[in-house]
């Protein structure tokens, strides 16, 4: 059985999950059942409001972008490289990306530019 968080998430139920948050809900919990934190989940299923909630509370951003890249979530996806990201997800995200255009009929060009760009700038020394 889902937890509340994860609930609240597949509901996009963002004062539900902030609610739970106050109430003392770990921001960085994970779903016992995909090991998947919030942020992930949030992001994979396209909760743009919740995604944001979570950014703002602290939530760990590691694996969010590949997540974005995966569920087709240009939107969410730019704004978590407006925030930073190491180069190793930049590297996951970019390889995704190509693999994910490559099956879609209208491919995100803009953002495989982006992905691109920012790879090149983290390389830099």
């Amino acid at each position: 059985m889902e937890d509340a968080a994860t609930q609240f998430i597949a509901a996009g139920d963002v004062a539900g999950l902030r609610a739970w948050l106050d109430a003392g809900g770990d921001v960085n919990h994970e779903n016992p059942a995909n090991n998947q934190t919030l942020l992930i989940a949030a992001t994979f299923e396209g909760q743009h409001d919740i995604v944001r909630l979570l950014l703002e509370r602290g939530g760990e951003r590691e694996g969010a972008l590949v997540a974005a890249i995966l569920g087709q979530h240009g939107v969410i996806a730019r704004e978590l490289l407006s925030l930073g990201c190491d180069r190793h997800e930049l590297q996951q995200a970019n390889s995704i990306h190509r693999q994910v255009s490559e099956g879609v009929p209208v491919a995100d060009e803009e953002l495989g530019r982006l992905l691109r760009a920012a790879l090149r700038a983290a390389k830099k020394p």
